[in-house]
This record gives C-alpha cells, structure tokens and sequence, in this order.
C-alpha cells in the first residue's frame, strides 16, 4: 500500500456492533486487521442467560453487568466499548406492546 493509503487507512473509524458471538467479535478483528479504529457497542437488552442469572440469582445490578461487560469486550478486542443498558425499555416494551 502507498503513503496515501496508509494514511486514508489510519482516519478511517467506524463502530463495531458486538453481540458476544463469535461472528461479531471476528468482525471486529477483521476490521481491526485492516487498521480501522474502532470502537465497539454491545446494547445489554437483558435476556440474555447470563444476564438474567446475575440479576436475578446473584443480585447484581444492572449498571454494574453493563461495566463488566465493556470492560470484558474492551480488553478481548482492544477496543474502547460502552454496554449501555436498556433492558427495563425493553422490558416495558413487552408489558405494554
């Protein structure tokens, strides 16, 4: 690649969508590869397993699941990552359709 690429290559940004499967944390990779800064979003919905059994068996609240997921993806990917939290709209949603 030339100067000029390098250089269109490095102001390139974009978002990274992360579900925690295996298929959007590759993406990421991929894209990291190509030297695309990143940085990534995982929307904590609530229904997950995982989410479910540690709110609900261990008491863990929300806004702290939410932390340690981005924290989690973060140092995975080596990328900045917010989880923000909308699981009681989501939640609310399905009280009232």
């Amino acid at each position: 690649m030339t100067q000029r690429g390098d250089d269109l290559a490095s102001t390139i940004k974009g978002v990274g969508l992360i579900s925690g499967g295996l298929d959007s944390l590759l993406a990421v990779a991929v894209l990291k590869s190509q030297r695309i800064g990143l940085a990534g979003i995982h929307i904590i919905i609530g229904f997950s397993q995982d989410d479910i059994r540690r709110r609900i068996y261990e008491g863990i609240p929300p806004a702290r699941i939410a932390d340690e997921k981005a924290r989690r993806f973060s140092e995975l990917l080596g990328i900045p990552v917010e989880a923000p939290d909308h699981s009681g709209e989501f939640l609310e949603v399905l009280r009232n359709p």
